[in-house]
Parts: C-alpha cells; structure tokens; sequence
C-alpha cells in the first residue's frame, strides 16, 4: 500500500469512506502513518456531520477552532465553553475540508453538546435554545469563512418550536461573510420545516449549477423564491416540492420551462392542479425529457384540460401516483395517458389507488417491466399482473359505472 500513489491511495479510502465511518475506529486507518493521515483526515472532514453518530464531539471541535472575537461573543451569552478550549495549533485546518453542510445534525450536535441533563424547567430550556441559536449561528460562519466549496446543504426537520430559534440563523447563510464564493457551486440543496424564502432569495443570487432541489413551501413568498431560483439554474435535473396548501402551486410550474431541457425528475406533493393558470400548464408540458414522476396528494387531473398533459411525457421511466381523494374523480384518463405515451420505456409503476382501466392499460401498453405495484400487490412480471386481473373485480371510477349501467337499463328495456 505504500507504495501506491496519494491519487490512488485517495481513490482507495474514498471507496472504502462509508466503512471508516460506520466503525467504532473510524479513524484508525488515519493512525498508520503520516500519508495516511493526511490523505483520510480531508476525507472524513467533507461531510462531518452526516458521517458520525456524535455530532456533538464535532461540535466541540469546531468551537475550539472559533477566533476570540466569536468565543468572547458566546461567553458574553453565558455560554460555557469549558469543554471546547481555544486549539493552540492544529494539524489540520478541519473547518476548510467540508463541502457538506447538514445543518439539521449540527444542531442536534449543538443541542447535545449544550444539554447534559433533560429535566429543565421552561424559563431554563427556552435560554438552551438561543443559545443553541447563537453556537449555530458562528459555527455556520465559521465554515463558510474557511471552507472554498460547499457542494451540499441540508436541512430537514419538523417545525418546531427548538428549531424554530435557527430557521432565522438557516436564512441568513447566503448572506454571510464569504456565502458568495463558497456557496457558488452548490450542487444540492434539501430543506424542509420553516419557511426558508430569504434563504432561496439569497441563493438566487450565488447558484446558478444546482442540479438538485428538494423543499417544502409553506407560504406564498416561498413559492415565489423557489420559482426564481429554479429560473437562474443551467441545468436542474431533481426537483421534490411539498406544499403545504394546494394552491401554492402555480408560479413553481411556471418555472419549470425554464429547465425543460434537463429536468428529469420531478415529485409533486399536495397540489390542486384546477387552480394552475393556463402559462403554468404550458410549462409543464414543455418538460418532455422527464423519466421520473411522482404525483402525492394531487387533485384536479380527471379534468379533460390535463389530456394533453398526460401526453408530453415519451421518455419515463417510472410513474408513482398516490391519490388519496374522492375514487370517483380517480383520473383514468390522465393515468392511462401516461402509460400510453411512455409505454415501453416504463419499468416502474406505483399506484395506492387504480382502476380495471389503469391495469388494462398497463398489460396493452407495457409489455415488460421491472416492477408494478398496484395497492398492497406488488408483480414483478407481466404474466403476473395478467393472472391477478383475470381473479380480480376492479372498482370502475364513475364513468365506467356510468356506462355499465346505461348497458344494464338498455338491456332491461330489450327485455320490457
């Protein structure tokens, strides 16, 4: 081994990263020798929080490296930092190593560094958690001051009245000393659990080669900074939307013809597609190179306006519809248009709810696929789904039921 190059020796640990990380002696590799150390030690630093099972000890690392102005604006908050002192000189600039940010596991990092003890009255746990806040608030500058790259930010937690104190702390961070260099080739971004409109506004600004975005919105504001942000993007591919209320949906999918030529992926959760305007439905439509979509919780498309929608999508790969709604504006027609225009290239199907329609045209349309999971039954063949709809009886969506009993009442008068 030491006779390999540090390009290969890099390639080696980065291969093996996920197993330092998951043992009891993650840095043990480190320990063999100088090279060693020096190669592992930026390795395990790109993504310290998202790798370790005590952010904690991460957090009392990173506050030994705050410069005095930061530690003497945390004491004067009657922060104790006995535990954390100043490093006299460090081996390594660990601060300058990280590319991730998941700033959900630092502040639990925080959180478990400034709680010892659980039983806390309200006065004393509400001052835990500014100060909480404010640790956060200069580790984050801290590690955008030092680090040349961040590639990742993460941000998922329940709203909350703890994590409600560093939502304000989350939206500053674009607007922070050295945001605009560091954040400039930020690749993912994935939050959830406030409002983050400031945050997206800021990031208009500096981002323009996300290739991810994974949110919530929450508010009008919010949408509205996403669908900018989206706008000033070369190439997003992954777009995931939660809304929480269905109407604040429009002014997103307006923005999507902005990335029609690489969006790929795109999940939509909670969304009443009737509200959408005319521009907003053209949008969409343009985004034909799409080859995964999920639609949860959305109403609106039985509406004949969303044919020519189910339509404009030849080149997906996977479909998951979760309806939760009224079964009788189940949209069959927009389902069944899907798999017809896509037909051979599915290979993945996901439906909570279908119809004998929906499986009829999966079997004319889709002569193979890998999996198809219709409800709790899941086939992984053809044949399969063949032979479960031959011993099935389907629910008919109204229309269906419409039809079979004008059959029935013209029947009955052939008989009269």
């Amino acid at each position: 081994m030491n006779r390999l190059s540090t390009e290969v020796l890099e390639q080696v640990f980065r291969k093996f990263k996920d197993d330092f990380h998951a043992s009891k002696h993650e840095l043990s590799a480190a320990l063999v020798n100088r090279k060693w150390c020096r190669i592992i030690v930026p390795i395990i630093w790109e993504d310290p929080f998202g790798s370790t099972d005590f952010p904690d000890k991460l957090v009392k690392i990173l506050l030994s490296l705050l410069d005095e102005e930061s530690r003497s604006l945390l004491t004067n908050k009657e922060i104790d930092l006995s535990k954390s002192p100043p490093f006299q000189t460090t081996t390594f600039d660990y601060a300058c190593f990280i590319r991730s940010l998941q700033l959900d596991k630092m502040y639990d990092g925080i959180r478990n560094y400034l709680i010892t003890n659980n039983q806390f009255d309200e006065e004393e746990l509400i001052g835990k958690f500014k100060k909480t806040g404010f640790i956060f608030h200069e580790i984050s500058s801290l590690i955008l001051r030092r680090s040349s790259l961040i590639e990742y930010i993460r941000s998922v937690y329940p709203y909350s009245i703890d994590y409600a104190v560093i939502v304000d702390d989350i939206n500053l961070i674009p607007y922070m000393t050295n945001a605009n260099k560091c954040l400039k080739y930020l690749r993912v971004v994935i939050t959830f659990g406030g409002d983050y409109s400031k945050f997206y506004s800021g990031l208009f600004t500096i981002c323009k080669n996300l290739i991810t975005i994974i949110t919530s919105v929450t508010t009008l504001e919010s949408a509205n900074s996403l669908a900018t942000i989206i706008r000033a993007q070369n190439s997003l591919k992954n777009l995931s939307v939660l809304f929480s209320e269905k109407y604040l949906v429009g002014s997103v999918l307006e923005s999507l013809s902005s990335q029609k030529d690489s969006l790929i992926n795109l999940t939509m959760n909670t969304c009443n597609f009737d509200t959408i305007s005319d521009d907003a439905l053209k949008s969409l439509v343009t985004c034909k190179k799409l080859e995964r979509l999920v639609l949860e919780r959305c109403i609106g498309l039985e509406k004949e306006r969303f044919n020519s929608l189910s339509r404009s999508f030849p080149l997906l790969k996977e479909i998951i519809f979760f309806y939760k709604h009224d079964y009788n504006y189940f949209p069959d027609d927009f389902i069944i248009g899907l798999i017809q225009t896509a037909n051979v290239n599915l290979r993945n199907l996901d439906f909570d709810f279908y119809s004998c329609r929906v499986v009829n045209a999966i079997l004319n349309y889709i002569p193979e696929f890998d999996q198809c999971r219709l409800y709790d039954y899941e086939f992984k063949s053809h044949n399969d789904l063949k032979e479960y709809e031959n011993n099935q009886v389907f629910y008919e969506t109204s229309d269906d039921s419409n039809d079979s009993n004008e059959e029935e009442e013209s029947s009955e008068a052939e008989n009269d």
